[in-house]
């Protein structure tokens, strides 16, 4: 169902870990050889060590040069993909981690805002979806809805940036903003696998106006 907040979750949670670990795999293997150890790690285990190294090196590249975007983009990539690999669910270093990724992601946004062209307008879209997969993770779902939100901005004939809007809004209970958005991803979407449960969960929230009597009587 829609409005039910963990398989919400659960799925934000295992479409984000799949997508960063598809990332990382070509950032940090292309990355000069930094991670040129990593081999001697045992297959699905953490290696924090190597993970410290390389983020400290790409931390001091960032600090020579704050507007190298591929940095801050490898920067929130790792902790990211840290966040989702080693770390205990829902334990104090797995929400550190996911709250310095989402930093850099912030700040990959901001160093791209006024650059043209298809593929950077893509890199933040994409940027931005993780964005706010990480706010819904970490339960901070008003930030999840402004990301949402400046989204469909920048892709408004995107149905699925209105849904991800809907949904953060009703955890956020913003329940003008998750109506106009779930309305506006029917529009775009009507033939959805999940329009049903959408359009229910719509009349719910909309009052029905009470029959008018079909004449007046005089006292």
């Amino acid at each position: 169902m829609l409005l039910d907040r963990q398989r919400v979750r659960f799925w934000q949670r295992w479409i984000f870990g799949i997508m960063a670990l598809l990332m990382a795999s070509f950032l940090i293997f292309g990355y000069s050889g930094v991670l040129g150890s990593c081999n001697s790690q045992p297959s699905g285990q953490p290696s924090n060590g190597n993970d410290n190294k390389v983020l400290q090196d790409l931390k001091n590249q960032l600090a020579a040069n704050p507007k190298d975007f591929s940095v801050i983009e490898r920067l929130a990539v790792l902790y990211a993909t840290r966040a989702g690999r080693g770390d205990v669910q829902d334990s104090p270093a797995q929400k550190a981690d996911f709250a310095a990724a989402a930093g850099y992601y912030e700040q990959y946004v901001k160093v791209r805002a006024k650059d043209k062209g298809t593929v950077a307008e893509r890199a933040r879209e994409q940027a931005m979806g993780q964005l706010g997969q990480i706010y819904s993770d970490l339960g901070d779902f008003g930030k999840a809805e402004r990301v949402y939100t400046q989204l469909t901005q920048l892709k408004p004939k995107n149905p699925a940036n209105f849904r991800d809007l809907g949904v953060a809004a009703i955890s956020a209970q913003d329940t003008t903003t998750a109506l106009l958005a779930l309305s506006r991803y029917l529009q775009l979407a009507p033939n959805s696998p999940d329009a049903p449960s959408i359009r229910t969960w719509i009349e719910q929230q909309t009052p029905q106006s009470s029959p008018r009597p079909s004449g007046s009587a005089s006292p």
